[in-house]
């Protein structure tokens, strides 16, 4: 079966520029919502479930390079080799296998790589 992806590419508007950083990044976290958006939308797709599964794949993907000191070029060489539970999954990176474990909260997903230790996540609040 042959997939297409249609890539969207929103500008930034220039007012993001000049944000405080956490509502910078908010900003550019709900620009990259809107093309992924009408990216599935022109392939059909509704996005849900499968917004969350494509973020956990890609900060998968990230922690992985990150840890290896890698840069995102080699984002297309990691594979999700397995879906261990709803929190953690294993990626296949250069012959090595990772495991990574993912916290959700208020919309988002982080993800680091674990090297197979349970991770102890907390939400700090600032102020």
């Amino acid at each position: 079966m042959t997939v297409v992806i249609y890539p969207v590419i929103l500008p930034v508007p220039a007012e993001v520029q000049h944000l405080p950083p956490r509502q910078r990044v908010q900003s550019l976290s709900d620009c990259a919502r809107q093309a992924l958006t009408l990216s599935a939308g022109r392939l059909g797709v509704r996005l849900g479930p499968l917004e969350t599964t494509f973020f956990r794949y890609w900060t998968a993907k990230e922690a992985v390079l990150k840890a290896r000191g890698e840069g995102l070029r080699d984002l297309s060489r990691c594979r999700i080799d397995h879906i261990l539970d709803p929190t953690r999954l294993r990626v296949d990176y250069a012959g090595e296998t990772w495991t990574v474990e993912h916290f959700f909260f208020e919309g988002h997903v982080a993800a680091v790589a674990s090297g197979g230790f349970r991770v102890e996540w907390t939400l700090a609040r600032p102020g």
